[in-house]
C-alpha cells in the first residue's frame, strides 16, 4: 500500500526512493518514541506513587505514636470547642512539625499534609507552607472518595487551586476516630512534571532514531548517485546506439539481458516503423481523397438547385437539408433539424404516409408528384425521388424534390389559352350565324304578341323574348372574347373612370340595399382603353354585389404600389370555394346558379390586353378581394 501511495506522486525514481526511505525511518521512529513515552510515563508514575505511599505511611506512623485521632489532640490540649480558629491553630502547631520532618526526607515535588473533615480544611501541609490559614476543599471533590470506601485511594488529574496546578495526582490515607473518619493524610504530586520526564526520555529515543535515519539516507544518497551516474551513461550509450560502449558501463551485470533485448526490439521496431510509415502515407492519401470527395458532396448537397433533405426512417426526424430546401419552405435550418417531418407541416400527413407506404413496398420512389407548402401557406409542387442511406448506423432516406411549380402554372396557363382559342374559333365561326335567325325569330314573336287574338299568350311571348335576349347577351360576350381587332390605349387616370361610373354603380347598390365605398388615392396616369376598363370594373362590381347579402359593403380602392397602379375591389360576400378559385377565368366556371363564367373570362382578356395581372384572395369569413395591377411605364401602343 505504501508503494502504491508513493506512485501517485509525480516524482522521479530517485525522489520516490528518498520519500520511501524517509517514511520507513520516520514511522518506526515515531512508533518507538510513542512507546518510549508511554513506558517512561508509566514507570515514573509508578515510582512517584510508591514515594507518595511511603511518605503517607511514614507520616501516619509518627501521628499514631502521639495521638489516636485528630479529635484526641484537641481533647488533650483542652481547647474550647467553641473557638474553631484556636482549634485549627492548635492542630497546626502539633501536626506541622511532623509534616515538615517527613517532607524534608522526600522528593521536593511531593506535597504532604493533614486534612480535618469536621472543618473541611487542610490543617498542616509541606513543604513551603507558611500560611496556616485553613485550606478548604469542597465536599464534591474526589478527595473524599476515601470517606466513602474507608480505604486509601489514588485520585488522578484533579484541580488544586491551593497547590497552583491543574493536573494533580493525590493519595489519601484515612484517619479514624472510633471507627469514624475524622480526617486524612494527603500526598499530592504535579503530574505535568511526569509528562515532562516522559517527553525527555522519548526525545532521546527520537533523536537516536533520526540520527540513524540521517546516516542511512546519506549512504543511500551516495549509493543512488553512483547507480544513477552509471545507469545514465548506459542509457545514453543505448540511445546513441553505441554498442561498443555498452560493455564499458556494465558495472551492473544484471543490465546485460536488457541490452540484448533492446537491440532486438530496436531492429524489430525499425522494420515495423518502415511498414507503418508506408501505411501512414497511404492512409493520408486516402484521407485527402475522402476530404475532397466530402467537399464535393457538400458543395453539391448544400448548394444544389433541387430541394434535398435526409430523414431517419425509424424516428421520422429530419437530419439534414440543403439551402434551397430552407428557402422554398421559409424555415431556418435550426427549425428543421431534429424535428419530425410530420411536425414541420411542410407536407400533408397523407402524402407522408403514402411516401413511406411506397418505400416499404417498392423500396424507392422516382418522380412522384407531391405538393408542399411554404411557411406562409403558399403551395408548391415537385417531383419526389428517394434513395436509401446509412448514416451513423441509422437507416435514412435521402429525398430529392425537383420543383415544378412554375412548370405546372405554365401548363395551366397553356390549357386556359387553348380553351380561349377554342372559344375564339366558336365565337367567330358561329356567333353571327346564330344571331341572324335569332333576330328574325324575335321580330316575329314581337309581331305575334301585338295580335289581339293571341293576347292570352302574351306572357309566353314575353318569356320567349327574355330568353332570346339572354342568349343574345351570351353571344355578345363570346364575340367580346373573340375580338381580334386592335384597341387603342391612351393616357388616362383610373380614378376618373371610377368617378364617372360611381353614380351608375351606386344606383345598382341602392336598389339591392347595399353600400359602395370609394377609397381612391393619388395615382399615375396609365395607358388604357376606357371602354374596356369600364366593362372590367362593371363586371367585377356586379359579381361582388351579387355575392353579398342585404346591407353589405363593397369597397373600390386605388393606390400606387412599387410603381404599379393597383385597383382593388373588395366585397363582403361568401367567398369563392378553393376548387373554383383555381379555375376562375375559365369559361363556364362560375359560382352562380344561372351564370356562364364568361364575365371573368372577359375580365382576364381585358387585363391581358392591358398587360395587367389579376390577383384574387378569398375566404368565407372575409369575402373576396380582387386586385388588378397595371404597369405605369407602358407607352401608347396598339395591343391585341
Amino acid at each position: 500500500m505504501l508503494v502504491k501511495f508513493i506512485r501517485q506522486f509525480k516524482l522521479n525514481s530517485t525522489s520516490k526512493f528518498y520519500l520511501l526511505s524517509i517514511i520507513l525511518i520516520l514511522i518506526p521512529t515515531v512508533v518507538l518514541t510513542i512507546i518510549a513515552f508511554k513506558i517512561s510515563y508509566s514507570a515514573t508514575i509508578a515510582e512517584i506513587r510508591m514515594q507518595m505511599m511511603e511518605a503517607a505511611i511514614t507520616l501516619e506512623q509518627q501521628f499514631d505514636i502521639k495521638y489516636s485521632s485528630i479529635e484526641d489532640i484537641i481533647i488533650k490540649q483542652g481547647v474550647d470547642s467553641s473557638s474553631r480558629a484556636k482549634q485549627i491553630l492548635l492542630l497546626n502547631e502539633e501536626l506541622q512539625p511532623m509534616v515538615d520532618n517527613v517532607s524534608s526526607k522526600i522528593n521536593g515535588d511531593i506535597h504532604i499534609g493533614f486534612f480535618w473533615a469536621e472543618e473541611q480544611s487542610i490543617i498542616a501541609c509541606g513543604p513551603e507552607c507558611d500560611d496556616y490559614s485553613p485550606k478548604r476543599w469542597s465536599l464534591d471533590s474526589p478527595v473524599f472518595e476515601s470517606y466513602k470506601t474507608g480505604m486509601p485511594a489514588f485520585i488522578d488529574r484533579i484541580d488544586s487551586s491551593y497547590l497552583g496546578h491543574e493536573n494533580i495526582s493525590l493519595y489519601t490515607l484515612p484517619i479514624y476516630n472510633n471507627n469514624t473518619i475524622d480526617g486524612h493524610i494527603w500526598v499530592a504530586y504535579n503530574t505535568d512534571k511526569v509528562s515532562h520526564i516522559a517527553h525527555r526520555e522519548a526525545g532521546k529515543i527520537a533523536f537516536i532514531g533520526l540520527f540513524i535515519g540521517v546516516i542511512f539516507i546519506s549512504l543511500s544518497y551516495l549509493l543512488s548517485i553512483y547507480f544513477r551516474t552509471n545507469i545514465a551513461a548506459f542509457a545514453n550509450s543505448v540511445l546513441n546506439n553505441d554498442t561498443d560502449n555498452n560493455n564499458k558501463y556494465m558495472c551492473i551485470p544484471e543490465l546485460q539481458p536488457l541490452v540484448i533485448a533492446i537491440e532486438t526490439k530496436t531492429t524489430e521496431l525499425s522494420k515495423s516503423y518502415q511498414l507503418l510509415f508506408a501505411e501512414f502515407q497511404k492512409n493520408i492519401q486516402t484521407l485527402n481523397e475522402l476530404k475532397e470527395s466530402e467537399q464535393r458532396f457538400n458543395t453539391i448537397f448544400y448548394n444544389g438547385p433541387n430541394l434535398l433533405f435526409i430523414v431517419d426512417i425509424n424516428s421520422k426526424l429530419c437530419l439534414d437539408c440543403n439551402k434551397n430546401f430552407t428557402l422554398k419552405i421559409g424555415y431556418t435550418k435550426e427549425d428543421i433539424i431534429e424535428k419530425s417531418i410530420y411536425d414541420l407541416e411542410v407536407f400533408k400527413a397523407a402524402d407522408i404516409d403514402k411516401i413511406f407506404s411506397i418505400i416499404n413496398g417498392n423500396g424507392k420512389i422516382t418522380n412522384l408528384e407531391i405538393s408542399y407548402r411554404h411557411q406562409n401557406n403558399k403551395s408548391h409542387y415537385g417531383l419526389l425521388s428517394t434513395e436509401f442511406l446509412t448514416i451513423d448506423n441509422k437507416s435514412c432516406l435521402f429525398m430529392v424534390i425537383n420543383d415544378i411549380t412554375e412548370r405546372k402554372l405554365f401548363r395551366e396557363q397553356l390549357e386556359k389559352i387553348d380553351k380561349l382559342k377554342l372559344i375564339d374559333k366558336l365565337a367567330g365561326a358561329m356567333g353571327h350565324e346564330i344571331r341572324n335567325p335569332m333576330t328574325t325569330v324575335r321580330g316575329f314573336i314581337q309581331l305575334l304578341s301585338t295580335k289581339n287574338e293571341l293576347q292570352p299568350y302574351k306572357h309566353y311571348f314575353t318569356l320567349i323574348i327574355s330568353e332570346l335576349d339572354r342568349a343574345n347577351g351570351i353571344i355578345t360576350e363570346y364575340l367580346s372574347l373573340a375580338k381580334s381587332t386592335p384597341i387603342t390605349l391612351t393616357k388616362a387616370n383610373l380614378n376618373t373612370i371610377i368617378n364617372n361610373l360611381f353614380p351608375l354603380i351606386q344606383a345598382d347598390a341602392f336598389a339591392r340595399d347595399m353600400q359602395i365605398k370609394l377609397d381612391l388615392h393619388e395615382i399615375s396616369d396609365i395607358n388604357l382603353n376606357e371602354q374596356e376598363l369600364r366593362q372590367l370594373i362593371l363586371n367585377i362590381v356586379q359579381n361582388g354585389l351579387e355575392a353579398m347579402n342585404t346591407g353589405g359593403l363593397l369597397t373600390i380602392h386605388t393606390e400606387l404600389i412599387n410603381d404599379k397602379v393597383c385597383l382593388k375591389i373588395i366585397d363582403q360576400g361568401k367567398g369563392i370555394p378553393a376548387n373554383v378559385l383555381n379555375q376562375l377565368g375559365t369559361p363556364f366556371v362560375t359560382t352562380k346558379d344561372k351564370g356562364t363564367g364568361l364575365g371573368m373570362s372577359v375580365c382576364y382578356a381585358i387585363a391581358g390586353r392591358h398587360k395587367a395581372k389579376i390577383y384574387i384572395r378569398s375566404s368565407e369569413s372575409n369575402g373576396t378581394e380582387i386586385t388588378i395591377s397595371f404597369p405605369t411605364d407602358q407607352s401608347t401602343t396598339q395591343s391585341t
